[in-house]
């Protein structure tokens, strides 16, 4: 159950199903600290939905000045974490890249040693990581 409502707090609003948004709808009016949370996560989408450099700095930098200062703790350290890796997210509007696909591979790599218990053979957990990394055929 947890995992579901992670997901309605992660995912945009026009991806989930009607009665998803209802759930969600109520739970936000339950915890309004949660909501401002979600509030926070959905204005920051808006960084990403700029269409050029100058703009993505303006949202950015709009973004981070309110939530220095506004809202949570977990926000403010949010809001203080984006302000150091500034130019790094603003490199996405000039060269388009992002270690999106490094992450998710890194993330599949940590999965796979949890759930091997250790795995004694390396050559064997080698090839199950090439296995599984492999891209689709």
């Amino acid at each position: 159950k947890i995992r579901h409502q992670r997901r309605l707090l992660m995912s945009h609003p026009k991806h989930l199903k009607k009665e998803e948004k209802e759930n969600l709808r109520i739970w936000l009016g339950e915890n309004p600290e949660l909501k401002k949370q979600w509030v926070a996560l959905q204005k920051f989408r808006d960084v990403y939905r700029a269409k050029s450099y100058k703009k993505a700095k303006e949202a950015l930098e709009d973004w981070y000045n309110h939530y220095l200062f506004e809202g949570a703790s977990a926000t403010k350290s949010i809001a203080k974490t984006i302000l150091k890796w500034k130019e790094e997210i603003l490199n996405h509007f000039t060269y388009k890249l992002t270690n999106a696909r490094l992450e998710g591979t890194n993330n599949l790599i940590k999965t796979l040693k949890r759930r091997s218990y250790g795995c004694p053979n390396m050559y064997h957990f080698d090839l199950r990581i090439r296995m599984e990394c492999r891209p689709p055929a």
